[in-house]
């Protein structure tokens, strides 16, 4: 089921929206773990009547909260519960939902059901939410869920801490207070609460290791406790204080326990700032922290932001920006953490990036394996939010009556004020929704100050000399952190059968100086609650929004009861639903008519109501085949006495079957045949053929050079990368039709390629990462090895000595067999990536004329442990040395786990591996080479093209 949002209103597709409404209520009161909870589940019809004796299907689910989920009057500022670094509770915050209870009942005759359910104990402590969830059925086997839900408070009442003072950051030196009170969860302050308070103070230790040829970092958190203190609640907070000795990250954690044992704490961590350097943690050695003191600001706010600098005693460059540079500023650090003060004003709206560049010279002279002094920058974002609320406009609708007809002309008074509670002239556009449609969606009324002063991304680069010692910060990553009438009368004058579920949508209601105005459209024939809805704006630039209900009902009413749509011989049961707002067991009369269709049976039927609900009176239908019909027309009238309904519905006929396509696809070189088997039971009138082709995808590839580069900070493997098809498209400037003076101006980049992977030549022959005093791979060295072979093939000048060191060091690393140092450690606890790095290294050895046959028959034989791409790759090593049966032999488990959908090829899972050089495109082309080695006339060749 879907609903589709059209410009001007909605559209239902082969769905009917519900056509009443659950609502779950659960008690006000506090609950603790091993309580109870109270919950009542009321359905009420849309059409405004309640809905009794309906089927229940309920559970009750349980999901912790986070600490900043818990509300609690009277303890504004105050952190209750324990809130550390984001990434420490991570794993706790998505435990997500469990089921505690679930059970099926019955609604009484007025719609409602009460339930008592036990609640269990909370986890780690920690509150939680519980949910109760129901389903409720109706005679049409229509359901609808609703949910609700109440908190869970782990013990009697919580701790509090707050830090005083107005200033977000610690200065070390100064003493602080942190006020510490013991409160229940309707906000009363609980006194003589012994509390226990410990003040951490966490330190990241960072040292340089050299070994085996490697330099790298290492670094982890180091705590120290630097205060505590004991303390016992009172009506108001009671401090703990204590100085910050130096600058740093504090973690303040308070615990005590309530009178049943169970455990209570607050907890919260705190920046200081400090003279000297400040040991933050540095593990990108580029990025820095930037740390605002809000979340959120308003017009008129003063942000205060202070920012981590790993080192003093350089210039900092500090930027406020989004589409352009707002405001900078530029001073010296001269202390490891530093704030800074930003009046927020409607500039800012709705967001704002404050950037900080810092640049240090040189600070020590190089080392044997790094240069750990050399010039750098850190760069840090933070994204400042703000909420311009003076824009906002208050929008009131008032429909003139409680409840309309269908057919009648509905008036909607509108009012509209600006925040300070004055009149404004604006331009409204005003339409109403089934609310049945908008429960499929959760549709809510669009509020346009957060439409339009939605949060927008960055756009600025940081683009300068200065990117030469670093990359630029990706964009998905800054800012990131973290009328009336009656009823009754003959059949033509109650005939409903203009149903809509956008009953009207006026685009421009212009309100006078007193900010009112009257909205007036005909309703359609629902019979159901619409949402009317508004939104405001003015030539002030203010804009706003509101929403009434609006009831269109009768006192006696048929509902549709009528499958989506038929097909020719279909035979079924078909009719309304009959319902009185009247009360009583009254007995109604329906009657059938069908055009289009054949009625079977008595065309008449009587039934007899239940109090408070529902019935359904069906008849029997036949579509008879070959009646050449777009649809079929129902139409039921229903009389009670004086009161009367008629429903007419028009279904769609279908055809039976559902349309397909079969697809084949190759490749043609001069002339080919292609071979199409029509699939059995197909209808030739209803079918057609289609024939395409297509150039070469090689065009395709020639026009994208464009976006192929090699600059001089990519990385060894992103070097690699872009030369490759700057290679391949550099040797197809002799190819008939190609631009060969476009192609020839690749060249350079090929050239400074091959420049940058011979000059990060290591000692022992490998490929550096960055340099040729950083770490590498095997695979690496492979990977960058194949540009060197195919760039010399190409005609661009490549140095013998640094082909032989490289193969040197790669015939050595077959013989060694160990596991990679720094980085790349934990990747080598797979057996899966040593294997990867032999078969690339006898994948280089090959194409470099070199064989090593022992190194391939082992891994022939162990195959089954290679990963899916490596056993391809090896596939291709073999049928370089024109091992043709024992490629295919390796090929053959490969080929048929991909799967053709329509001209694109489909790889296995087993081909998605992690991998510390993840590629998507990597394992699909190494099959495709394969292939075009082994068996260029496979029929995966064609499909494996239209995947790359």
């Amino acid at each position: 089921r879907w609903v589709e949002i059209a410009s001007a209103g909605y559209r239902v597709a082969e769905y009917r929206p519900p056509e009443f409404l659950v609502d779950v209520h659960t008690a006000d009161a506090p609950r603790f773990s091993g309580d109870s909870v109270s919950a009542t589940v009321e359905a009420r019809y849309l059409f405004g009547a309640p809905m009794g004796r309906a089927a229940v299907r309920w559970t009750l689910l349980r999901t912790p909260l986070g600490p900043w989920e818990i509300e609690i009057p009277n303890t504004a500022g105050f952190q209750l519960g324990e809130a550390g670094q984001w990434w420490e509770d991570l794993a706790d915050e998505n435990a997500g939902s469990r089921a505690v209870a679930a059970g099926t009942d019955t609604l009484d005759a007025a719609g409602h059901l009460s339930l008592r359910l036990p609640l269990g104990e909370t986890e780690k402590g920690r509150a939680a939410r519980a949910t109760v969830q129901a389903t409720v059925t109706d005679v049409n086997r229509q359901t609808v869920t609703a949910t609700a839900s109440v908190k869970m408070h782990p013990a009697a009442f919580y701790l509090g801490a707050k830090a005083e003072g107005t200033e977000w950051f610690w200065k070390a030196g100064t003493p602080v207070a942190v006020s510490v009170i013991a409160v229940r969860p309707d906000g009363i302050r609980v006194p003589g609460v012994r509390v226990t308070g410990v003040v951490e103070r966490r330190e990241w230790h960072q040292v340089r290791r050299e070994r085996d040829g490697f330099s790298e970092l290492v670094g982890e958190w180091v705590t120290d406790t630097v205060a505590r203190c004991t303390l016992a609640t009172a009506a108001q907070p009671v401090a703990c204080r204590f100085t910050p000795p130096v600058g740093g990250s504090y973690n303040v954690r308070f615990t005590a326990s309530d009178d049943h044992g169970r455990p209570v704490a607050a907890s919260f961590y705190r920046w200081a700032r400090g003279e000297g350097w400040v040991p933050w943690s540095d593990e990108t050695q580029f990025k820095m922290d930037v740390i605002p003191d809000r979340t959120r600001y308003s017009v008129g706010d003063t942000a205060t932001v202070m920012f981590a600098s790993p080192f003093t005693g350089a210039e900092a460059w500090v930027t406020v920006e989004r589409e352009g540079l707002i405001e900078q500023r530029r001073l010296t650090v001269t202390s490891g953490s530093m704030t800074l003060r930003f009046p927020i004003t409607e500039a800012y709206a709705p967001n704002v990036y404050v950037s900080i560049v810092v640049a240090r010279g040189r600070s020590a002279p190089p080392g044997p394996l790094d240069d750990p002094g050399r010039p750098t920058i850190r760069v840090g974002y933070a994204q400042l939010r703000v909420t311009p609320e003076r824009k906002r406009l208050a929008v009131e609708l008032a429909p003139a009556q409680q409840e309309y007809r269908p057919g009648d002309s509905a008036r909607v008074a509108i009012r509209v004020r600006d925040a300070a509670g004055k009149p404004e002239r604006s331009e409204v556009t005003l339409w109403a929704v089934d609310e049945g449609v908008l429960a499929l969606t959760g549709y809510t009324t669009p509020d346009p100050i957060d439409l339009i002063y939605q949060p927008r991304g960055l756009g600025l680069r940081l683009a300068s000399t200065l990117s030469s010692v670093a990359p630029q910060v990706p964009e998905g990553e800054k800012g990131g952190r973290s009328p009336g009438g009656g009823g009754g009368g003959n059949g033509s004058d109650v005939l409903r059968s203009r149903f809509q579920t956008t009953a009207f949508f006026l685009g421009s209601v212009i309100t006078d100086a007193d900010g009112r105005a009257t909205g007036v459209a005909r309703l359609p024939d629902n019979l159901t609650t619409f949402r009317v809805m508004a939104v405001a704006v003015t030539a002030g630039d203010r804009y706003g929004s509101g929403h009434s209900p609006l009831l269109v009902t009768r006192p006696l009413l048929a509902r549709p009861a009528l499958p989506r749509f038929v097909r020719e011989g279909d035979r079924f049961s078909a009719g309304v639903v009959v319902n009185s707002r009247l009360g009583g067991t009254p007995t109604v009369n329906v009657t059938a008519t069908a055009r289009g269709a054949i009625l079977r049976g008595d065309a008449r039927q009587r039934a007899t109501l239940e109090a408070g609900r529902g019935r359904e009176v069906r008849f029997d239908f036949a579509q008879p085949a070959g009646a050449r019909l777009d649809s079929a027309t129902f139409r039921f009238d229903v009389t009670s006495g004086r009161e009367a309904d008629a429903v007419q519905l028009a279904l769609p006929l279908r055809p039976a079957f559902h349309p397909r396509s079969y697809t084949i696809a190759g490749t043609v070189a001069d002339t080919t045949a292609a071979r199409f088997t029509l699939p059995a039971g197909i209808d030739p009138e209803r079918s057609r053929l289609t024939l395409s082709f297509g150039t070469s995808p090689l065009v395709l590839i020639r026009n994208a050079y464009e976006r192929l580069r090699v600059y001089p900070y990519y990385c060894t493997e992103q070097v690699v990368s872009a030369a490759q098809p700057l290679i391949a498209l550099y040797r197809m400037r002799g190819t008939p039709g190609a631009d060969a003076v476009a192609l020839g101006r690749l060249r350079p980049d090929i050239v400074r390629a091959v420049e940058m992977i011979s000059r990060r030549q290591r000692a022992d022959g490998g490929i550096g990462f960055w340099s040729p005093t950083d770490w590498t791979s095997p695979w690496l060295s492979a990977y960058a090895g194949a540009v060197l072979v195919d760039a010399k093939a190409a005609g661009v000048p490549v140095s013998d000595s640094v082909l032989a060191r490289l193969g040197r060091y790669l015939q050595t690393s077959l013989a060694a067999q160990r596991g990679a140092h720094g980085p790349l450690q934990a990747w080598y606890e797979s057996d899966s990536v040593p294997l990867s790095d032999r078969v690339a290294v006898l994948h280089y050895l090959a194409r470099a004329g070199r064989r090593e046959r022992a190194v391939e028959n082992e891994l022939v034989r162990r195959a089954p442990q290679l990963a899916w791409e490596d056993r391809v790759l090896l596939a291709s090593v073999l049928a370089r040395w024109n091992d043709m049966a024992g490629a295919r032999r390796l090929l053959e488990p490969a080929w048929a786990s991909v799967r053709v959908e329509g001209r694109t090829a489909v790889l296995p899972a087993a081909s998605r591996r992690s991998f510390y050089f993840y590629s998507p495109i990597r394992p699909g082309a190494y099959l495709l080479s394969a292939t075009l080695a082994v068996a260029p006339d496979h029929p995966l060749v064609g499909p494996l093209v239209e995947l790359l």
